[in-house]
């Protein structure tokens, strides 16, 4: 995927994900359901806009936690992930079960 093929398919996850965040600010009195839908909204948002940080430094694509290149499979799937495959793995078993050294 080439740089405006990548810049162009974050800004369409900003914004989306900026229109379903502002259908949540015209709703008073969110639920626990609609309150963690927002704060993954947020979360994604927040990811998108580091993704097209990374995009504009040059180092878009390479893993935050071990600095390989992440496959090109893994970001046309999820273009603002920011681990590779096996760091992503890590991260979820040591979420799942944190006293595992």
């Amino acid at each position: 995927m080439n740089d405006n093929n990548t810049q162009t398919q974050l800004e369409l996850e900003r914004i989306t994900t900026v229109c379903a965040l502002n259908r949540f600010s015209v709703t008073a009195g969110l639920d626990t359901t609609q309150t963690q839908r927002k704060q993954q909204l947020e979360t994604k948002l927040h990811r998108v806009e580091a993704a097209l940080h990374r995009l504009a430094q040059g180092c878009y694509g390479l893993c935050l936690e071990c600095g390989s290149p992440i496959t090109p499979e893994r970001l046309a799937v999820i273009p603002y992930t920011e681990l590779c495959y096996g760091c992503q793995r890590r991260l979820e078993k040591t979420i799942l079960n944190p006293y595992v050294v």
